[in-house]
């Protein structure tokens, strides 16, 4: 078939077999190879302002993306990227999401071709899996996080999950031990080499890493440890709740 003729600045347009137009870009040669950029459209219109937009990338000398990369091989990137830069706990967190509710449902996408549409479609099936609220905005927010660091490294021109609104939040209410269940629980811990810290954070109404943060002889304040499977223990400074807590 032949090649269609080209109007200015529009690169090599040509109609394939398949009924789709294709667009091809010359970058010139690279490591003693030539360089194409190809981009495909259903209208011969479509094409042009892709080839259009691909010139104009290429003119201010940006790398082109790997249209080939799927999500989960980014999100496999980024976790690395992010293992030495979070906290092991907020690590173990992101690559949890990421192996259970983000790969299965997103990973075969190709990442430049990742739509809010996709997002919005992966975070109702989760809901619909009985997946809580709570854990499907934190889904969102740990491939948002991935997404800007993709813009940063110009593999996407925009971030999509930001362009998705988070479920609504339903939370639950505590429902704290009676003064009987209290009693139980320190007493059958009495003797375990747990129980001490059980009996001080039952009475105090300490978080799990405010108890793992106590010292011996309790001398220091606003100290926590953060544990995560397979990552170990952190120590750092206790962060202060935005609400009093009463």
């Amino acid at each position: 078939m032949s090649r269609s003729r080209r109007g200015r600045g529009e690169g090599s347009i040509a109609p394939r077999p398949d009924g789709r137009w294709e667009g091809r870009i010359d970058l010139g040669w690279r490591d003693g190879k030539r360089q194409r950029k190809f981009v495909y459209g259903r209208t011969r219109k479509a094409v042009v302002a892709k080839v259009r937009k691909a010139l104009e990338h290429a003119e201010q000398g940006l790398p082109f993306a790997d249209e080939r990369q799927t999500a989960e091989q980014f999100l496999t990137r980024w976790l690395e990227h992010m293992r030495t830069r979070l906290r092991p706990r907020t690590w173990a967190g992101y690559a949890s999401s990421v192996r259970l509710h983000l790969v299965p449902r997103l990973g075969k996408v190709p990442l430049v071709k990742l739509t809010p549409a996709h997002v919005e479609t992966a975070l109702h099936q989760l809901q619909q899996d009985g997946t809580t609220s709570s854990r499907v905005r934190y889904a969102r927010n740990v491939l948002r996080a991935a997404l800007t660091r993709a813009q940063k490294w110009e593999l996407v021109t925009r971030n999509v999950a930001t362009l998705v609104d988070p479920p609504r939040h339903h939370g639950k209410e505590i429902q704290p031990l009676t003064p009987e269940q209290a009693r139980t629980l320190i007493d059958a811990t009495r003797d375990h080499r747990l129980g001490a810290i059980v009996s001080v954070a039952t009475a105090l109404g300490l978080r799990q890493g405010e108890a793992l943060g106590l010292p011996a002889g309790c001398r220091f304040r606003r100290r926590h440890a953060q544990r995560a499977p397979g990552v170990g223990t952190e120590w750092g400074r206790q962060r202060r709740s935005s609400a009093a807590r009463r």
